[in-house]
């Protein structure tokens, strides 16, 4: 299955298990985040609507347990022009529900909310100007793997589908 193919599946398959798996408040377990701590090194594909490359972001992530229902780290995203981006990231639980707030250098602040299936984390948020949606999971404490879509802007008409595997340094 071609990589395009397997996004655009993984997204359906989001959209779905989204809709149907969310966890109730308080059922979500202690030490969620604790694989996520470490380093993490890789590459973030972005596809446009018809499958075509739009983008890849080489990511640097550094994630610590700040306690047992809150992860925080830092991420540098360098752009294929050489830019950076600096981005701190905290996921955590309040009243049993999961956030993550991303705090970029480039774009402002981004509040996320997650559902828990089993390992995996389902992140969304919606506002004026996005729609977005994707999956996280830990696979084999080796590779964090990333994929969903994500609607930008004004034109709700294009669906971007992305997806990452980083690979553990430490």
């Amino acid at each position: 299955m071609s990589n395009t193919a397997r996004v655009q599946a993984a997204g359906i398959a989001s959209i779905l298990v989204f809709l149907v798996a969310a966890v109730s408040p308080g059922q979500v377990p202690a030490n969620l985040f604790s694989e996520y701590a470490g380093e993490w090194k890789g590459i973030f594909y972005v596809y446009a609507p018809d499958g075509t490359p739009v983008k890849s972001l080489k990511v640097h992530h550094v994630y610590k347990v700040v306690d047992k229902y809150t992860l925080e780290g830092t991420q540098m995203v360098t752009y294929p022009d050489g830019t950076t981006e600096k981005i701190l990231a905290r996921d955590y639980v309040e009243n049993g529900k999961l956030y993550c707030r991303v705090d970029s250098d480039r774009s402002g602040v981004k509040i996320l909310e997650g559902r828990l299936d089993g390992s995996q984390i389902f992140w969304s948020r919606k506002d004026s100007e996005t729609i977005e949606t994707f999956r996280e999971e830990i696979v084999d404490g080796k590779t964090y793997a990333i994929n969903g879509y994500g609607i930008y802007g004004k034109d709700r008409s294009k669906v971007y589908t992305f997806f990452a595997e980083y690979k553990r340094v430490r």
